[in-house]
């Protein structure tokens, strides 16, 4: 768990810088805080059991290779949790494969290009050896809400997230969970898909620069 202590009385809009994932930070479940301070609620989902996949532990795959990781961190949960047929082989190889041209046609310059994941996910769970196309819904939110994600991990189903890094840079996470505190405080639990960040990074929804959504919905 990556975190920083805040007094709950900062408005954390004003006190986090947006350059990096691994700079966001969460008032930790312990509320150690400046006593004068209070918390009149507090909700909290996280969905447990989903990968956290490192893009850097994959050899094939050279550079922004976020979108193929997320992916294969949704893919794989699934693969553990009612569709054995998900994946066949290890994360790295389903990484792999999403990234030829019959999927996302990844390369190491440009990545993913937003409008190939829909229709590579899709395409992935509808193969003959899979079967799965009627058991999930795929679809692209390009305005997301925080009420959205709060869903996407209420209804149980890990999705993937694009956040704008500056410049033309995006970097797509994996959503699996959310925190709200004093109903005004929103952040988004994410796997990240970097050794360099713990494995739940909190992040802060009113200061992320969230571009869509890719809703993986069973």
């Amino acid at each position: 768990m990556f975190y920083v202590n805040y007094p709950l009385g900062v408005d954390l809009r004003n006190t986090i810088t947006l350059s990096a994932l691994s700079e966001y930070s969460k008032v930790p479940q312990s509320f150690n805080i400046d006593s004068n301070n209070s918390i009149s609620s507090y909700s909290y989902n996280e969905i447990s059991g989903v990968p956290d996949y490192s893009q850097e532990d994959n050899n094939y795959l050279t550079g922004n290779a976020c979108v193929p990781t997320s992916a294969a961190n949704v893919l794989m949960y699934w693969d553990k949790n009612g569709y054995g047929n998900m994946v066949f082989g290890s994360w790295q190889g389903a990484a792999n494969l999403l990234a030829t041209s019959v999927y996302f046609d990844y390369t190491p310059n440009g990545g993913v290009t937003k409008s190939k994941i829909v229709p590579g996910l899709k395409k992935w769970l509808t193969v003959a050896n899979r079967g799965y196309g009627n058991y999930f819904s795929i679809s692209r939110d390009s305005n997301p809400s925080f009420n959205t994600i709060k869903g996407l991990v209420d209804g149980g189903d890990p999705s993937m997230m694009s956040v704008h890094m500056g410049q033309t840079l995006d970097h797509n996470v994996t959503i699996v969970g959310y925190e709200v505190l004093n109903n005004y405080t929103h952040r988004v639990i994410v796997h990240d898909n970097y050794k360099s960040t713990p494995k739940q990074v909190y992040v802060l929804y009113e200061s992320l620069a969230i571009t869509d959504v890719y809703k993986i919905i069973e």
